[in-house]
């Protein structure tokens, strides 16, 4: 048998992750002496391209997705299943086309991805077997994220509610957002556009203004950075005001017709690991600020001191002694 020189001896033609059925299949080709004319005129006009849905490459290995990172410890595959889950917003239900198409994946890697998710729970069919929507075991998961704070503050935040009629929320700094953790609405028919797991802006809240105001520097570096010149200076401005006075104030900054006020919530050290607020129509939360104000700033005190803070003892001011005036020294006289 004669042997081909190294150059034409074999060429591996590399579908790379052809979908044929929901599994990736690379085809490699060995063409013999017999067709190498015909292969070789057939990649001088057509390398790298399509041939009835087909992409031919001169690789003998299959093509690799970019890397998201360049950080040696990420795993690839747990990002882009982490991808697959953020794409869903607002409790919708995707299709698999759908969801590919948003995290920039193949169907049949896209399918593979949801189906791993949907048999660990975190992603679910919806009922027309065709959509997918996000599992119960997030919410299992989300209802765990700091439980400590939570369980501490969830009877203040009843008090508050009971007390007031209007909607309590508790909050955390995430990420250079305001991220709801827990929250109690009013009975009455007026509706915020917060809930658990809403995300939004420091600056326009009073619940991002009160948790700013006692920062970790790395949590103040980050929010500083994205701010121009004079919101730097009107967000130390405010962060001086809720230090002075307990809480923060937003008065339809974030959402039209609503007033809300934050006080924060600090840990053994000072730091702010959560708030609270009390939201509402403008006319009623504008009405009761200072009552408001005083006592969501007294409740988060006392869950600081439950998560161990301990507030600095008042300075005693020492009463200042005149000093000693030069009297006269009267001689005594000497006994006869």
């Amino acid at each position: 048998m004669e042997v081909l020189p190294a150059k034409c001896r074999v060429f591996d033609v590399s579908v790379s992750y052809c979908e044929m059925g929901e599994a990736f299949f690379v085809v490699l080709l060995r063409i013999d002496r017999s067709l190498l004319t015909i292969v070789n005129t057939f990649f001088e006009n057509a390398v790298r391209a399509s041939y009835n849905g087909i992409k031919f490459c001169e690789s003998k290995s299959p093509m690799k997705l970019p890397k998201e990172s360049d950080d040696k410890y990420v795993v690839e595959a747990v990002v882009k299943a982490l991808d697959v889950l953020e794409v869903f917003q607002d409790g919708e239900e995707l299709q698999l086309s759908e969801i590919s198409k948003r995290v920039s994946l193949n169907k049949s890697r896209a399918f593979r991805l949801l189906y791993t998710l949907c048999e660990r729970g975190y992603v679910e069919r919806a009922s027309d077997g065709h959509r997918y929507k996000l599992g119960l075991k997030l919410f299992e998961h989300a209802s765990n994220l700091r439980r400590d704070l939570k369980q501490i503050a969830q009877n203040h935040m009843r008090k508050l509610q009971q007390r007031f009629n209007e909607t309590v929320n508790l909050a955390v700094l995430h990420n250079g957002e305001v991220l709801y953790i827990d929250l109690l609405e009013s009975s009455r028919p007026f509706r915020m556009s917060a809930m658990v797991g809403s995300r939004m802006p420091i600056s326009n809240t009073s619940l991002g203004k009160a948790l700013l105001a006692y920062a970790a520097e790395h949590d103040l570096d980050e929010v500083f950075d994205t701010l121009t010149p004079s919101e730097l200076r009107k967000m130390r401005a405010e962060m001086e005001i809720v230090k002075r006075r307990g809480y923060a104030t937003d008065q339809e900054e974030n959402e039209p017709g609503v007033a809300c006020i934050g006080a924060p919530i600090l840990n053994e050290g000072g730091v702010s690991i959560g708030a609270m607020s009390i939201s509402g129509p403008s006319v009623r939360i504008q009405k009761q600020e200072r009552d408001i104000g005083t006592a969501l700033a007294a409740t988060c005190r006392d869950i600081s001191r439950q998560l161990g803070f301990a507030e600095p003892a008042p300075k005693q001011q020492t009463k200042s002694v005149p000093p000693p005036q030069n009297r006269p020294v009267l001689a005594r006289r000497a006994n006869p």
